[in-house]
């Protein structure tokens, strides 16, 4: 009875052991993801958005309507969206939000007209692709 006792909790303590190595090992593997840091002349310009995703997997992307972001020197973005299916309520939408950049991020607000903010941060960026990592999605964008 004793050795069944000893045998089980040796069995216990090295499971343990290794469902804490392996929780180390992921929580390494998904904080190796670098940011980019992004600067204002990065993303000045018009952005044409090729989707959204939970995750970072552009096949997963999703979109809905056609929409661009414009950002200007003076602290604003233009979002314009245009939905061209048939039962739509409304077709075309313009919102105009502030922005500013602190530490290589993007820091907007959520809503117009309201002071809540959404920080988005550089995950890759290859020539005109650009992909931003908001608070739930990664949003995919191509500069025009």
């Amino acid at each position: 009875m004793l050795y069944s006792r000893l045998y089980y909790y040796k069995r216990f303590i090295l499971m343990k052991l290794k469902l804490t190595l392996l929780a180390i090992f992921l929580s390494f593997s998904f904080s190796t993801q670098a940011e980019i840091k992004l600067t204002q002349s990065d993303i000045l310009g018009t952005w044409e958005i090729d989707g959204e995703a939970k995750t970072l997997d552009k096949s997963l992307a999703k979109k809905k309507v056609n929409t661009t972001w414009t950002f200007n020197k003076d602290g604003t973005l233009i979002g314009e969206s245009e939905d061209n299916e048939a039962h739509t309520r409304m077709g075309k939408f313009r919102a105009s939000l502030k922005y500013r950049m602190e530490d290589g991020k993007i820091i907007r607000q959520s809503q117009p007209g309201r002071s809540k903010e959404e920080t988005c941060t550089g995950e890759q960026k290859e020539g005109k692709q650009l992909v931003l990592k908001c608070k739930y999605t990664y949003i995919f964008m191509t500069k025009k």
